[in-house]
């Protein structure tokens, strides 16, 4: 290189050596360049300064890079690794540097599927396979594209203050289905057992989607979107039968609470079925979404501007659920 023949270092330097420089560059045009990636060492230089700091070698991001390869790869690398770190998903042993490189225990590679499930989810099944209702659709791609707007609005970090749910008040229920699926898919860890299978067998998005846990709750899904398109008083003979997926969780809740006697009390049967935990989630996010509570004002005049702000208040229930009601 010619900055090697014209440059004159002293006896006590460190000769640079070309290969550093080289990878230099490259994570600088590839990584550092983009602000998404960027912005990503800027949060880890604030908040986990010193020793903390799993980008503090040069080694790590080059092995990013070198894993990620593409540059649109790359920033969603960089976003998905500090999100899922700052949900507890994932701990600095992530960011080893021998487990980064390696193509079966980086969680680059699980990344990468997310980055495949997360193009065919939003530009094939959503608008044209799941049955959504167009509004549906817009408000979850609008909410569920990036990590920034699902911990505003659909689940905040762990200590920061709850996520606004209200953007799903009056929902279909096939919406919050869609909404919850997205989210452990994309950007939760419900799946990525299922993911490292994936990056093992070298599947592609559509494949992943036929693993029965996940094409379960789409079939689901679909089922709903098309139960809610059907007039009151209307019986759909086609969709009078239990969906794959209905049958399944109603196969595993007689097992968990098989198992607990039939003497046993309501509470310790829910404590056995083996999805309680999916129920606990979708109990919270319900509450989450229909309730908010109004600390009371000194008279009625702020009292009735601070139900104003609410989305809420554009929300009524009748005999055919949810419509709009201005007041």
């Amino acid at each position: 290189a010619m900055y090697q023949q014209k440059m004159r270092y002293a006896r006590s330097t460190e000769v640079v050596a070309v290969g550093f420089v080289d990878v230099a560059c490259t994570i600088y045009r590839l990584l550092l360049s983009q602000p998404a990636a960027a912005a990503v060492l800027e949060w880890f230089d604030a908040n986990l300064p010193g020793p903390r700091n799993p980008f503090m070698s040069i080694c790590v991001l080059q092995a990013i890079v070198d894993r990620a390869q593409a540059p649109a790869y790359i920033a969603y690398t960089m976003e998905t690794l500090l999100d899922q770190y700052r949900m507890e998903h994932i701990d600095i042993g992530y960011f080893v540097v021998s487990r980064l490189k390696g193509f079966r225990l980086s969680y680059v590679e699980i990344i990468k599927k997310k980055a495949l499930l997360r193009h065919e989810l939003f530009t094939e099944w959503l608008p044209h396979t799941s049955g959504l209702e167009d509004h549906v659709v817009a408000s979850l791609v609008k909410v569920l594209a990036a990590s920034e707007s699902v911990r505003a609005y659909q689940v905040a970090y762990p200590n920061d203050p709850d996520a606004n749910m209200s953007w799903q008040l009056g929902w279909p229920q096939s919406g919050v289905m869609a909404a919850s699926l997205l989210e452990d898919l994309l950007y939760g860890n419900t799946f990525d057992s299922r993911l490292k299978d994936a990056v093992k067998s070298s599947l592609e998005a559509a494949d992943i989607m036929e693993y029965p846990s996940i094409k379960g709750r789409l079939t689901d899904i679909l089922a709903s979107a098309r139960e809610e398109k059907i007039p009151d008083g209307v019986t759909n003979a086609a969709d009078s039968a239990e969906t794959p997926g209905a049958a399944g969780l109603a196969a595993a809740s007689d097992a968990g609470v098989a198992n607990v006697g039939d003497d046993a009390t309501p509470e310790a049967k829910f404590e056995a079925l083996p999805e309680k935990e999916s129920w606990m989630k979708h109990i919270e996010r319900t509450v989450k979404a229909h309730i908010h509570f109004v600390v009371d004002q000194k008279t009625t005049s702020l009292l009735e501007t601070a139900l104003k702000v609410l989305p809420h208040r554009h929300v009524a229930w009748g005999p055919h659920g949810a419509g709009a009601a201005p007041f």
